[in-house]
């Protein structure tokens, strides 16, 4: 359930805040919505996906991982 509230920022927020606006109908509660939908990563990572992540993880740790500069080679990629 919607309801106003009154929240203390400081003015050089309001200012940072002021700079983000896309529209100049665009309102202080407008830019901060859009910010929160920035911010938050509604995508889920699956039970699985986090045993790959941590096998991969425990793997970097053991050595067993690609060193950057082999990869890079392995693309063309040179001068970096």
């Amino acid at each position: 359930m919607p309801c106003d509230a009154v929240i203390s920022v400081r003015s050089e927020i309001v200012e940072r805040l002021g700079e983000l606006r896309q529209s100049p109908d665009e309102t202080m509660s407008d830019i901060i919505e859009r910010l929160i939908h920035l911010a938050i990563d509604d995508e889920t990572i699956s039970d699985d996906e986090w045993l790959e992540i941590e096998k991969a993880e425990q793997e970097i740790r053991e050595g067993k991982g690609i060193p950057g500069e082999i990869i890079l080679k392995k693309f063309g990629i040179h001068d970096i």
